[in-house]
């Protein structure tokens, strides 16, 4: 399942899914990746956590993004979660854009079982069925 942490800008998201993935080292059976467009989530993850910084290659737009998960998963079968903060920013999308993101991921996650988290702004007001049902976290 995809799930999501979504909320308005500053309300903690990039907080809840660092915690989320520094959490997620007790029960993981593989490795956890943390992507994030920024790069100033590092400091606060988990050392055993491996940290991307999308910027640093380039990623930027639906297609590059999903180009890039396919190499890591494909470079690397024991990656278990992947955590994304700012979605939207990274793929340069909207929130109507999301239905056709998850469905290539969702291929991704059935085929190599990899768990994604993703953060997202938005308002819950805003937020479509499809989405509804992914939402692990409000802020």
């Amino acid at each position: 399942m995809i799930s999501l942490i979504c909320g308005e800008n500053g309300t903690g998201k990039t907080k809840k899914i660092i915690e989320f993935a520094n959490n997620a080292l007790k029960t993981s059976k593989g490795q956890i990746v943390f992507i994030d467009i920024r790069g100033n989530s590092f400091s606060n993850l988990n050392r055993e956590i491996r940290f991307i910084n999308v910027k640093e290659f380039s990623v930027k737009g639906r297609e590059k993004f999903l180009g890039f998960i396919k190499g890591l998963v494909a470079e690397n079968y024991d990656i278990d979660k992947i955590y994304v903060d700012n979605l939207l920013d990274i793929t340069n999308s909207t929130i109507y854009d999301l239905e056709l993101i998850f469905q290539d991921l969702k291929e991704i996650e059935d085929k190599y079982q990899v768990h994604f988290v993703f953060s997202i702004n938005c308002n819950r007001e805003y937020l479509r069925d499809f989405i509804e049902e992914n939402i692990v976290s409000i802020i």
